[in-house]
């Protein structure tokens, strides 16, 4: 009975230290060292939409100024004179979005607030929220050579979402973001969003995030035969990076 107690007393303090798993080891770290970090980022796609959507009486050189000082990030959305405070946050949002692509955020924020359950595999990890609080029942987080993926149960479906990594001369072994692949399945609709990330060197011979290119496809599945697709494709130049480093 004693050598049972123990046991289980092993195998939860197991499950707990895994929670803190180390899911970003061998990864490449763009901000290493660096004390700030500003940028700018701007869609032509956007630009048009933009223009077309609000009747613009000119065009407008829309982008935003991105400013990143000791894990704080500042989104100021320029050239938007005239334009509504609704649509400014809108425009607001979808630039924020991408911000994430350079201040990359841990796996570990996936997982706040749930526990682990089991590891089915060395590389298989199953989360779940216990308090029926949060928006996703429950998370399994697959760990690849080159891929991370996340599966997440949401009320009217789930999410996969595939980070998908290679080694470029320049990163020294360690592994660089090139692609994510998102889904999205609900009951009668799929959304699926390609990004694919390009790199250059910027200020300081610094290798930092230049382009990602995004394709989306929504499938809306009906009663008739064919089903419903509607496909956007837009990119997002990242440029004028000025770069302090730690002294």
């Amino acid at each position: 009975m004693k050598k049972i107690i123990i046991g289980w007393i092993f195998l939860i303090l197991s499950l707990n230290a895994f929670t803190k798993i180390d899911f970003e080891k061998d990864y490449f770290d763009f901000l290493k060292d660096v004390k700030e970090v500003s940028f700018k980022i701007k869609s032509t796609e956007i630009n048009q939409l933009i223009q077309q959507k609000l009747l613009l009486d000119t065009p407008r050189d829309i982008f935003a100024q991105i400013n990143w000082t000791n894990g704080k990030v500042k989104v100021e959305i320029k050239n938007i004179e005239g334009i509504s405070e609704n649509s400014i946050k809108r425009i607001q949002e979808v630039f924020e979005s991408k911000v994430k692509l350079v201040i990359q955020e841990e796996f570990q924020q996936w997982i706040e607030g749930f526990e682990l359950q089991k590891i089915q595999k060395p590389n298989v990890f199953h989360y779940e929220d216990e308090s029926g609080l949060l928006d996703r029942s429950d998370i399994t987080i697959v760990e690849k050579k080159k891929a991370i993926t996340i599966t997440e149960k949401i009320p009217t479906g789930q999410i996969e979402t595939e980070y998908i990594y290679t080694s470029p001369p320049w990163a020294r072994g360690e592994k660089v973001l090139t692609r994510v692949v998102r889904k999205k399945s609900e009951e009668n609709q799929i959304d699926q969003t390609d990004n694919d990330f390009i790199y250059e060197k910027f200020q300081n011979n610094r290798w930092m995030l230049s382009k990602v290119s995004s394709k989306s496809n929504q499938q809306l599945n009906t009663k008739s035969d064919k089903p419903i697709n509607r496909k956007i494709a837009e990119s997002f130049s990242f440029y004028d990076y000025e770069i302090v480093l730690k002294e």
